[in-house]
């Protein structure tokens, strides 16, 4: 059996997420979070297409990418690239509108010390 790209995408994706619930599973003894379990897996199989775009980019050689999901490979990296932004976007929000990035009050007595 031959392991196409995409193939391999899914295989990695896979054991990756067994990797990870079995390791979260040993160190708090339960699953804390199935979405996170999901977008572990999403996280690998992006990081296995990152790689294989960016290798192409630097043989300079498109017709390397796989011919039958070269649309995928740049639709993922653009959700990537999004998703990204969007998550730097809102910690910076929340970072401003946090009561911890506000600046305490300190209260003085009545001596004025």
């Amino acid at each position: 059996m031959q392991l196409d790209f995409f193939s391999a995408v899914i295989v990695s994706a896979v054991v990756g997420l067994v990797a990870y619930m079995v390791a979260e599973c040993a160190i708090h003894r339960k699953l804390e979070s199935p979405l996170n379990a999901i977008m572990m897996s999403l996280a690998i199989g992006g990081f296995v297409i990152g790689c294989n775009l960016i290798w192409v980019a630097v043989e300079g050689d498109i017709s390397k990418l796989p011919p039958d999901v070269w649309r995928w490979h740049v639709g993922f990296a653009g959700i990537v690239s999004i998703g990204l932004s969007f998550q730097k976007i809102i910690q910076a929000v929340q970072k401003v509108f946090s009561k911890s990035a506000r600046p305490q009050q300190t209260k003085t007595d009545d001596n004025g010390g």
